[in-house]
């Protein structure tokens, strides 16, 4: 082999070291990772902290409401002392925190292991099997509210701790007396899950591709408002309350008979099935019983959806760089 032809080897595979041998090119450095986030799982925890003490103090007087209203309970309110407005908030608070984190955590990692070519129902299935994760922790929480609720009698300021709830359900039915109902919440809690973290950024596209965006915007800066809170009026209070407004509508008027029945579940000492006690209930007392207590519940849902979703989108978007897609 010619001098020159070794040379012509030597640029296009290597170079030569001492003993004029040809050495193979260094290997390229490793790619990069295209998504910076760490572990999904993270970024469900800091919005579930976030939005589950907001949920919390904003939602949980109606929503206990609504919980003694399906029990079939009057409710007149100057029987409640503050303190009963929120019995089962602490419970509800240890419940909302976790449950939310695996809600958005196991949305995160679904939707990471599919393809992004995806259809936009992939991503509804991703939030509603994160609702089922959650439902696993949140079931023994709303057990522990509907019983600690029994306990409290109504009028007084006497308050029941949840160790005391615990040990009441542990001595009278056992401890897998917490996970009555998970079937019906699962449902109730997937619903939630896909509104949440699916069905709000649906409808915010949808609103924008009618115009409405635009229109609210125009508006807004007749008023002589400057540029940042202009885009707070006109995507937060605005569009993000709208969206939500109209996606926890539907999702309240399609999961409240699922949580009608899990409540009725957990008040019931003897075990039942669900569907059983659905027919009960229907035979009994009509349609209308399952929707016991929709005022109380729908507040709730529209102002969770609204709190919750919020969070989670600023929270993937500032702290871990996370942009939603368009039609995400």
């Amino acid at each position: 082999m010619s001098d020159s032809s070794k040379w012509n080897l030597v640029r296009q595979f290597g170079k030569r070291d001492s003993s004029s041998r040809v050495l193979p090119p260094p290997l390229p450095p490793p790619p990069l990772p295209e998504d910076p986030i760490p572990v999904p799982y993270v970024v469900g925890l800091v919005s579930g902290i976030a939005g589950g003490i907001a949920d919390t103090v904003f939602n949980y007087p109606p929503y206990g409401l609504h919980i003694r209203k399906e029990r079939l309970e009057r409710i007149r309110l100057s029987h409640f002392w503050p303190r009963q407005l929120f019995c089962g908030a602490a419970a509800y608070a240890y419940g909302m925190i976790p449950a939310t984190m695996l809600q958005d955590g196991t949305n995160e990692i679904l939707k990471r292991a599919l393809p992004q070519d995806r259809p936009p129902i992939a991503d509804a299935l991703c939030a509603f099997a994160g609702g089922i994760v959650g439902a696993m922790v949140y079931t023994p929480v709303g057990n522990l509210i509907v019983t600690q609720q029994q306990l409290m009698r109504p009028g007084s300021g006497d308050s029941v701790r949840v160790g005391q709830v615990l040990h009441h359900i542990r001595m009278r039915y056992g401890v897998g007396r917490l996970w009555t109902g998970f079937a019906a919440t699962s449902v109730r809690d997937g619903m939630y899950a896909s509104a949440v973290f699916w069905g709000v950024h649906r409808c915010e596209v949808w609103l924008e591709a009618r115009g409405v965006s635009a229109a609210l915007r125009n508006k807004v800066e007749r008023l002589g408002f400057n540029p940042t809170i202009t885009s707070v009026l006109v995507n937060v209070v605005g569009i993000h309350a709208l969206a939500s407004i109209i996606v926890g509508t539907l999702s309240s008027f399609c999961s409240h008979p699922f949580d009608a029945i899990a409540t009725r579940m957990q008040n019931t000492p003897e075990k039942t099935h669900p569907v059983t006690l659905a027919r009960e209930i229907f035979r009994k007392e009509g349609i209308r019983s399952f929707y016991r207590g929709a005022v109380f519940r729908l507040y709730a849902v529209i102002a969770g959806i609204f709190i919750v979703s919020h969070v989670s989108n600023l929270t993937k978007q500032h702290v871990f760089g996370i942009s939603l897609p368009a039609g995400a």
